[in-house]
């Protein structure tokens, strides 16, 4: 009786060691293809003059969130954000900093971080920590863009993969590496980030010598076909700038599919889940660095593994919410400090919406400070603070140069064109956003007026909406950790 309990518990354990090999083999990979300052345009978003059929096909065999918003309308916090499930009000990371490149693994005999903008902090785990630490292979390209780098230790980093070639041989390298581990892939491209000509040239898109303004144009868009954004003046220096961005899209959409294929053909594409999104709008005036949905809200688009096909919803989500799903699907708990919610009720179809979650807040921090919270319908804002020390003629204190500088090396021609449009209401956004005279506070249709050229917060037919925003946005607020004296405790070097 003894020996056969023995031989019962040993036959017992070797089971459990063999489904826990199981279970960890079929643990997914994740990847994660994320643009840079790409708003919601593509072919499936309805964007007219815009042909992107890879994305558009991916999008109907999963779901496609129409309702989709960025953690901070500028770079390294937006990331930052995604990465701790926080928004930057919370980790302290409200603004660029240093990019550290791709240069992995970390050197270990020194600390490679660069801290002098700040940085997130040392006590919140980021997603990449956590993925290391439950043996997930990691590896991220083009650039990194996040601070203190020993925070975001990826196992290996690409170089810019801007071609279809590039990306295949990205994907081959990371399952070649990974081996039996799963793998997270944060593709990161470059595009259609200011200048809108960089991804064009390099996959022969591109037009030295055309276009409206006879300064070079993409071949792959007709910006006779387009329509300008309503916040901007249908002017041809503006045409030709939204068309040189869409050609950019175009071109991100041969890179993407290649990304699949390169997955299916290593045999990885049934058991990963594929992630499309942006970390924040067009690199234009009032789009970024602003609180307005051109700078915030962002295609977001999730396929594979249990993801239902064709689903379209519009529910308000953001990036808040991505981490929390990669570790929903890799099995590894959420840590307390990530506010978000995991996606896959909604992918798997289990429900569409999230009840208890009828709102989702926006931010901005840099320049000038706002809140924001949309339902999915109305998009209202509330200006803590104002623009200060621009003008139109030096916009330098309160926007990036890609967002005003024409020449080298960001080649802005809508803002020179939004200037010299006076009397245009254009024009007059364009002050507000550069000289100070935001309102106090905003409110907008999403659907009617995407771009928010027409405020609704004086309407008495809106009025009766605004109580229960006004509501959303105080407890978002409280529940985001919103208080302004959590941006003085900023990261410190490593002693």
């Amino acid at each position: 009786m003894h020996h056969r309990s023995i031989v019962r518990r040993f036959a017992l354990a070797l089971f459990s060691v063999a489904f826990s090999l199981s279970a960890a083999s079929e643990q997914p990979n994740i990847v994660i293809f994320i643009t840079e300052d790409q708003s919601c345009d593509l072919g499936i978003l309805g964007t007219k003059g815009l042909d992107t059929p890879s994305i558009d096909k991916f999008g109907k065999g999963g779901a496609n969130f129409t309702r989709a918003f960025a953690l901070s309308p500028v770079c390294s916090p937006s990331k930052m954000a995604l990465f701790t499930g926080m928004y930057p009000h919370a980790n302290s990371a409200v603004r660029n900093v240093p990019d550290y490149g791709v240069k992995f693994p970390l050197p270990k005999d020194k600390d490679s971080s660069e801290l002098i903008l700040g940085g997130v902090h040392e006590d919140l785990p980021t997603l990449i920590e956590i993925l290391r630490d439950n043996k997930v292979f990691t590896a991220v390209t083009s650039k990194t863009h996040v601070q203190p780098i020993r925070k975001f230790p990826f196992h290996k980093g690409y170089a810019h993969s801007t071609t279809p070639e590039a990306a295949e041989g990205i994907v081959k390298n990371v399952v070649k590496h990974s081996k039996d581990r799963p793998f997270f892939l944060w593709y990161n491209l470059g595009s259609p980030h200011l200048p809108f000509n960089a991804v064009p040239k390099v996959n022969e898109k591109w037009d030295p010598k055309g276009g409206l303004v006879g300064d070079g144009c993409v071949t792959n868009v007709d910006p006779k076909e387009i329509e300008v954004p309503a916040c901007y003046p249908d002017l041809p220096a503006v045409r030709q700038d939204i068309a040189d961005y869409y050609g950019s899209i175009e071109c991100i959409d041969g890179i993407f599919q290649r990304v699949i294929d390169t997955l299916g053909a290593e045999g990885k594409l049934d058991n990963t889940l594929i992630i499309f999104t942006s970390d924040h709008g067009i690199g234009l005036h009032r789009a970024k660095q602003s609180i307005y949905a051109a700078g915030l809200q962002i295609p977001l688009l999730v396929g594979g593994l249990d993801t239902k096909a064709d689903r379209t919803i519009s529910h308000p989500v953001s990036h808040l919410d991505l981490s929390p799903t990669v570790l929903d699907y890799l099995g590894i708990e959420q840590p307390e400090t990530m506010i978000g919610k995991s996606l896959r009720p909604i992918l798997t179809g289990t429900q569409d919406s999230f009840p208890e979650r009828p709102t989702i807040l926006t931010a901005c921090h840099r320049y000038y400070s706002a809140r924001a919270v949309t339902d999915g319908k109305y998009y209202y804002i509330q200006n803590l603070s104002q623009p200060k020390g621009g003008t139109l003629a030096k916009p330098q204190p309160v926007l990036n140069q890609d967002q005003y500088k024409p020449g080298e090396p960001w080649f802005n021609r809508t803002y020179d064109a939004t200037v010299a449009a006076k009397g245009t209401l254009p024009h007059k956004l364009l002050k507000q956003i550069v000289e100070g005279g935001l309102p106090e506070e905003e409110l907008y249709d999403l659907a009617a007026d995407p771009w928010m050229v027409n405020n609704l917060i004086n309407d008495p037919r809106h009025r009766e909406v605004l109580p229960e925003l006004r509501l959303q946005l105080l407890e978002w607020r409280s529940k985001s950790g919103d208080d302004p004296k959590n941006l003085k405790r900023q990261t410190q070097p490593a002693k």
